[in-house]
């Protein structure tokens, strides 16, 4: 193994998805599974997604890297692997759909190539993978590590008003709007009888669609892979920061 990508899927459950035994196909991350190893025991590092990618990062629990609270940043004094391979000789490169691991809380130091989107860019979702795949072809011929912090199945969503109107339920004219999502669902955290047993279809409905976005961006990646020639010599790891809960309070929540 030359090289490694690293794909985090925000507040994506892996007992969902078709490679765990779920009902979600998930053709492409299915395919990567048949051709790899699964984990079927692994945990989340804490309940806040940039404390499991800083985890991810440096090999150490909360309280040793510090972020075990919602606004914490990454302290400097942690060593991370990207550091650690600059200082090899190894490319490195991190793209970003989640606004708590992005340069405010520390996560952009030590990268050669370092990008974050804003949930709230006129952006598609997955647009950090399709950056990854480009810099990837950039970079071919070097050993490389990469990763995806992607947004997943956490809202805000991108669904289309072709999308919207085959989602369940069938006429839908609730609070649950795919862009402002997130803001109507904190809103109604704080008086859960305005979330409705319709809302919280269209909610779950919009967090299928996003994985499918998601798992067809990762199909995107892969390919790649495939056309860069680096498919053979790199590993690829997917996994999750913060399943989605599901519990009958109000989803997605931050400290779930």
């Amino acid at each position: 193994v030359r090289s490694v990508v690293l794909v985090v899927l925000g507040s994506t459950s892996a007992k969902a998805l078709a490679p765990w035994g779920g009902p979600h196909a998930a053709p492409e991350l299915s395919r990567v599974a048949a051709e790899g190893t699964t984990f079927g025991a692994n945990r989340a590092s804490s309940s806040l997604a940039n404390a499991v990618v800083a985890s991810m990062l440096t090999g150490l629990p909360g309280r040793a890297h510090g972020l075990d609270d919602p606004d914490a940043r990454l302290p400097d004094g942690v060593v991370t692997v990207e550091e650690a391979c600059r200082q090899g000789g190894i490319a490195t490169a991190m793209f970003t759909a989640n606004p708590t691991t992005g340069a405010p809380f520390g996560f952009d130091r030590g990268w050669d190539t370092f990008v974050a989107h804003d949930p709230l860019e006129a952006t598609p979702a997955t647009i950090g993978f399709d950056e990854a795949a480009t810099w990837i072809e950039a970079h071919k011929g070097e050993r490389f590590f990469v990763v995806v912090h992607a947004r997943g199945g956490h809202p805000p969503w991108d669904a289309a008003p072709e999308d919207l109107r085959v989602m369940a339920p069938d006429g839908y004219l609730g609070i649950i709007e795919p862009r402002r999502a997130a803001e109507a669902l904190s809103k109604v955290r704080k008086h859960p009888g305005r979330f409705k047993d319709d809302d919280r279809t269209r909610a779950w409905a919009l967090y299928d669609h996003a994985v499918d976005v998601h798992d067809q961006a990762l199909g995107r990646l892969m390919a790649a892979l495939r056309s860069a020639g680096r498919e053979e010599d790199t590993a690829v790891v997917v996994t999750g920061d913060v399943a989605a809960s599901e519990a009958p309070s109000v989803p997605f929540g931050d400290s779930e």
